[in-house]
């Protein structure tokens, strides 16, 4: 039997009963779409992660060096001019940057209720800021530039705020020794980082206690070159500090690599995917087993027909390849209705997450040829089936 006429003859039959080949490709389209949606959310969130510490995607390796002062409450830099030019001595180092943590960001303690009660929270010092504000008003570059002592919180900290004083806008609240009048309260953004946090408070940056001038700062961003074993030279780089470094005897260095820390989040990414992936197997395992049902089903009912062919002189292999083709067909359109299904899955669920969804290429082959295997090994036994039988049995 010529190829065509297989492929004429298995489409005709699957049409014949599209209530039932729909039902049976159901299963397939659902666990397709869900390891579909799976790899293209996981893919987005490694990307994101890789950009994050990548510096927007660059491929190029970073690293920082975090002072820990003795003294917390030293006013003194952490890292200076002459620390940068020693970084840069160490080979492999390609570029070294001065900053405060997280940029313009300290760690400040606050009293919420009294002088017995204060917590941690994040500042940041800027030039303007009027982003998601939903009480209140924003900073101004004016405030900047006028030195105002205004400062815009978060939702979190008026929320705290608001137990233990009567009003969060128009309150004041001391930050470094100072007290600074809240104007606004703004609702954080809530991306994903896993290593910098997003600011509670936002305070003028000339305004401020606690300068952040452009040649101090308490952490040091280093960018290697391409072919630098990172753990090597961050090591290079910490161990210079600790001979040479401005501060060596205020505090300690310390190292975060983050192609280490990348490549830890990634395996254990990579586990929690699979993890999910399995279960979503076990959706296309009953798919498959129902794809099998379906084709004994339509063995059983098209004996008299195989009978007829064979008496016409189809050879066994005809029969056997016609219902293997039924079966890979119904699971190979099911595959790619779920890859379409599950890109538009991600792409929905994608306008909820803090970071894009990425589709690779790898995964359309994927959903094809895991439906195209189903649909081969689980219509093997029905297929053969229809052969076993002799001529006269078949024609009764």
């Amino acid at each position: 039997m010529r190829t065509s006429e297989l492929f004429r003859s298995a489409f005709e039959s699957l049409m014949r009963n599209r209530r039932r080949s729909l039902l049976s490709m159901l299963g397939i389209v659902i666990g397709i779409a869900a390891v579909v949606m799976i790899l293209s959310i996981s893919a987005g969130f490694q990307q994101n992660l890789n950009q994050t510490l990548t510096r927007g995607g660059s491929g190029k390796q970073t690293g920082t060096i975090y002072f820990n002062a003795k003294d917390t409450s030293s006013k003194l830099p952490s890292f200076t001019e002459a620390d940068v030019s020693l970084a840069k001595a160490v080979p492999g180092v390609a570029k070294a940057k001065i900053q405060s943590w997280a940029g313009n960001q300290q760690d400040v303690k606050v009293a919420m209720g009294g002088t017995s009660k204060r917590q941690s929270w994040v500042l940041e010092t800027v030039t303007h800021y009027n982003k998601r504000i939903t009480r209140g008003r924003g900073l101004t570059a004016a405030d900047n530039d006028l030195r105002h002592r205004y400062a815009v919180v978060s939702t979190g900290f008026a929320t705290r705020w608001a137990k233990h004083h009567n009003q969060v806008v128009g309150s004041t609240v001391n930050l470094a020794g100072f007290n600074y009048q809240i104007v606004g309260v703004f609702r954080p953004a809530g991306g994903v980082n896993l290593f910098t946090n997003e600011a509670a408070i936002y305070v003028p940056k000339n305004a401020y206690a606690i300068g952040t001038a452009a040649t101090s700062g308490n952490a040091l961003n280093l960018t290697l070159t391409s072919s630098a074993n990172s753990k090597r030279v961050l090591n290079q780089v910490a161990k210079a500090l600790r001979k040479q470094g401005s501060a060596k005897n205020r505090g300690s260095y310390e190292v975060q690599d983050n192609a280490k820390a990348l490549a830890a989040v990634g395996k254990i990414l990579k586990g929690i995917t699979t993890f999910i992936g399995a279960i979503a197997g076990i959706s296309l395992f009953i798919a498959g087993i129902g794809v099998m049902n379906m084709t004994y089903i339509s063995v059983a009912e098209r004996m008299p027909e195989i009978g007829i062919r064979r008496a016409l002189g189809a050879k066994p292999r005809d029969i056997t390849n016609q219902f293997l083709l039924e079966g890979t067909m119904l699971t190979a359109f099911g595959g790619l209705i779920g890859y379409l299904v599950g890109s538009l899955l991600a792409v929905v669920v994608g306008h909820f997450l803090p970071f894009p969804v990425h589709f690779e290429g790898s995964a359309f082959w994927l959903a094809f040829l895991v439906s195209t295997a189903i649909g081969l090994l689980f219509s093997v036994g029905p297929a053969r089936s229809a052969t076993k039988k002799n001529l006269l049995e078949l024609l009764r």
